[in-house]
């Protein structure tokens, strides 16, 4: 009997028809974060896994994290409160018809069920927005009803630029215009300026000095800013536009370039390439090459700065 199974072409080929039609593909047409290829992150884990909060399904219910998920849902609560629906099913129901969606923007097979993956990306949303509303209402009005220690915001805005802490940018904006429906607009002189207008304020003095950052040149970056995936997407074009932004006469940052072949410094050095100092500049992409004199904008190396050259480049 056996034999026969073994010499019968149809019953091994519908068997492996079956095998071939069990795979589901791995990526969607929406899919944007994605786990950092393990050849990559065995080099540091430190520098792609996220040090105080978790966002979104990869580093759910990571212990060295659970002691943020009190604030975490704070901030959640506090953020439906604020809201002008104040209405706790309005949010679910927002998440729950999302959910299809956000579930095929990672790279990862979600193991969380429905219900699970929805409360995750709630709470994980609404943090994120109510921290983004206290941050900028503390600067403008003083009155953050759940002031974090200095300290501890830097590693969150650190762990929001992780491409593996990230909730697609989308279910974000949909639950911040279901709260502020009637106060919404495009600038900072309302009482709820838009969700894209709070993230560049929030992640642009990362990349620049916060003094020299204005509405107008916020706005002027959002006029053009086109699709946003996920914050690390965000920060990524900030890093890029940086130049443009905020130096209308730098000319590193304007330029589109096709480079086939990078040289250290010391193979530039040997060709008789001297360094400069560009203490002027604020965008880390200004390289200005004059004759044979290569001027490079001054960078201050910190405890996260790998971290950010990682995610954002």
């Amino acid at each position: 009997m056996e034999d026969d199974e073994n010499h019968n072409p149809n019953g091994v080929a519908m068997k492996i028809k079956a095998m071939l039609d069990e795979p589901k593909p791995r990526f969607s047409e929406e899919c944007c974060i994605y786990r950092v290829p393990n050849n990559i992150r065995k080099l540091k884990e430190d520098a792609y896994t996220p040090e105080v909060v978790s966002i979104g399904p990869f580093h759910h219910a990571n212990q060295n994290l659970l002691e943020m998920e009190d604030q975490k849902r704070l901030y959640c609560r506090q953020f439906i409160e604020r809201s002008e629906t104040k209405n706790l099913e309005s949010f679910v129901s927002c998440v729950q018809e999302l959910e299809a969606r956000v579930r095929g923007c990672y790279s990862d097979d979600i193991k969380l069920s429905k219900e699970e993956h929805v409360m995750v990306i709630l709470v994980d949303c609404c943090f994120i927005l109510e921290l983004l509303l206290s941050i900028h209402f503390m600067f403008t009005r003083g009155d953050d009803v759940f002031l974090l220690p200095q300290r501890l915001r830097y590693f969150i805005r650190n762990d929001l630029l992780l491409v593996e802490n990230q909730v697609p940018f989308f279910v974000l904006d949909k639950l911040y215009n279901l709260a502020f429906p009637s106060t919404l607009n495009d600038d900072g002189h309302n009482s709820h300026p838009s969700l894209l207008f709070l993230a560049v304020l929030y992640f642009a003095p990362y990349f620049v000095s916060a003094d020299i950052i204005s509405s107008d040149k916020v706005s002027q970056f959002l006029s053009n800013v086109g699709r946003i995936d996920h914050f690390t997407d965000l920060s990524r074009k900030l890093i890029l536009r940086s130049s443009q932004l905020f130096q209308p006469s730098a000319s590193g940052c304007s330029r589109e370039a096709h480079v086939t072949h990078l040289y250290s410094a010391t193979e530039l050095n040997e060709l008789g390439v001297k360094f400069e100092v560009n203490k002027s500049s604020k965008c880390l992409l200004d390289l200005q090459l004059t004759a044979y004199t290569l001027r490079i904008p001054f960078i201050r190396v910190h405890d996260s700065t790998e971290k950010f050259i990682g995610e954002i480049c």
